[in-house]
């Protein structure tokens, strides 16, 4: 992905999103750990949402799966049949207390990617609220 500097006020950068992005201490992202994500099933499967980024690098790397989850909303709600809109992820992982139907790994989203909830259901519906 390449972006102008009229876009960021920078020079132009290029990410290269096949290589593992870390942002913030337990938010690790590499598009080839997701070949089961399927756009076509509908299933409203998107990226987790990144920490606050402390880096320029980190900034980068929010942005990429920033981009992706919003081009994954834009299909889901344009090219699904829902009975309502898909909710589109934001773009900063919320902070502060855990309510009960919260995630209690970071990786929860990653497993959800992984089929996990159908694979081990019970520790997913135990672990993994959302």
């Amino acid at each position: 992905t390449c972006v102008q500097a009229s876009a960021w006020g920078e020079e132009p950068y290029i990410l290269h999103y096949g290589i593992d992005f870390n942002i913030g201490v337990d938010y690790n992202w590499n598009k080839m750990m997701y070949k089961k994500l399927d756009l076509y099933s509908c299933q409203g499967q998107f990226f987790g949402p990144p920490p606050k980024p402390n880096s320029r690098r980190e900034r980068y790397g929010a942005f990429v799966v920033n981009t992706l989850n919003g081009a994954f909303c834009d299909f889901y709600n344009t090219h699904c049949n829902a009975s309502a809109p898909f909710e589109c992820p934001p773009s900063e992982r919320p902070t502060g207390a855990h309510l009960e139907c919260d995630d209690s790994n970071h990786a929860c989203w990653s497993w959800a990617l992984d089929d996990q909830c159908e694979l081990n259901k019970a520790f997913m519906e135990n672990s993994c609220k959302r």
